[in-house]
């Protein structure tokens, strides 16, 4: 990560591994494989930053993620290998803006999805294999938008306020398969004051799930 001017990045990039243990105990069920059940995970993830003016900021940022990871079930038999393998990525904008010295401002639009796979001996859970109630292919898309604000009434007094909405659909297919819609909308306010050493705080939110 860096800064050139009024342009602040940031990137990073990892891989995590572990070869881990049975994810069941073999010595109580002899069926399950007993070989070790790791996981791995590759990762990215970066954001870019532009001061257009002192009091306003644009930005955005991503992250990205590959897991794989092992399985055992009681339904396995000695020689199953059972993976679970999920994507997620998401793509989010900002706006920051300082209204005045008391009050800031900032306004969230974020993109994710996902995309998870289950599968035994590298054949996918579908209708009619697994049990009843596996489903070996999830996937979904959100949209969320998010206005956030801090306000300072004085050195010992704060608030924070804003609302929010999320549309959301997901999807899976298997032996309980299901294709849903899901939109919550949401607002919040607390406040912060502090008397000596004693903080007092009270928040309040609400939300609205479809």
């Amino acid at each position: 990560g860096g800064a050139s001017g009024d342009v602040r990045f940031d990137i990073n990039v990892g891989s995590q591994n572990s070869q881990g243990f049975s994810a069941m105990n073999p010595s109580q069920n002899n069926l399950v494989n007993p070989d070790k059940d790791g996981i791995r995970n590759q990762y990215a993830s970066g954001s870019l930053e532009k001061r257009l003016s002192p009091d306003l900021v644009i930005g955005t940022r991503f992250n990205f993620s590959d897991a794989k990871i092992d399985t055992d079930s009681d339904s396995d038999t000695a020689t199953d290998v059972g993976r679970y393998f999920k994507k997620t990525q998401q793509l989010g904008a900002y706006v920051k803006w300082v209204i005045n010295p008391s009050w800031t401002s900032t306004l969230n639009l974020n993109h994710s999805e996902f995309d998870a796979k289950d599968t035994k001996n590298g054949q996918i859970f579908e209708n009619g294999f697994g049990a009843y109630w596996q489903n070996g292919r999830m996937n979904g898309r959100q949209i969320a938008l998010e206005w956030s604000n801090s306000y300072e009434f004085d050195k010992n007094t704060q608030a924070v306020f804003g609302a929010e909405r999320v549309n959301g659909k997901y999807k899976a297919s298997g032996n309980s398969p299901y294709n849903t819609n899901r939109e919550s909308a949401g607002y919040f306010v607390g406040l912060t004051h502090q008397i000596d050493r004693l903080t007092l705080q009270t928040n309040l939110r609400h939300d609205s799930i479809n």
